[in-house]
């Protein structure tokens, strides 16, 4: 059920306490990080690993090795969100196509009937305002 999985979703995300939200401002202030960038992280991280001598003594390479491997493990699980999300659009996307169709056959049905039962003119006009057109304003400068 989706009470169930909703429950899932936030055990998932109570797993992931790390996680981030950056304003608008923060994304644009930090490099975008594509596939080039992160095969530089990689080798500046072998780098890091093989010539430590040549670092400064404050460097972390220890902290660096740790986010290197945080951002491969996120991006995994990324693709794997990803491809969920793609499947709950293309479901949510069939789904409202079948149920307008439905909806539109509702609609049909109750309005024939309407001509003969007046209390589904009603329910008909409402459903009816689907379709609607908005009105057209007179320009105030047509009438002067």
């Amino acid at each position: 059920s989706c009470d169930k999985i909703q429950e899932m979703i936030k055990k998932i995300e109570s797993e992931l306490p790390f996680l981030i939200a950056l304003s608008t401002a923060d994304k644009r202030r930090i490099r975008p990080s594509g596939p080039r960038t992160a095969a530089f992280v990689d080798m500046a991280l072998r780098g890091a690993q093989n010539f430590p001598q040549h670092l400064l003594q404050t460097f972390d390479v220890d902290e660096f090795e740790h986010d290197v491997l945080l951002m491969h493990r996120l991006k995994g699980l990324r693709a794997s969100v990803a491809s969920l999300l793609e499947k709950l659009d293309d479901t949510i996307y069939a789904s409202s196509a079948d149920a307008l169709a439905e909806a539109n056959e509702v609609y049909g049905y109750l309005k024939k009937a309407s001509r003969f039962e007046g209390s589904l003119k009603a329910v008909v006009k409402e459903i009816g305002q689907r379709y609607a057109r908005p009105s057209r304003r007179k320009n105030v400068a047509d009438d002067e």
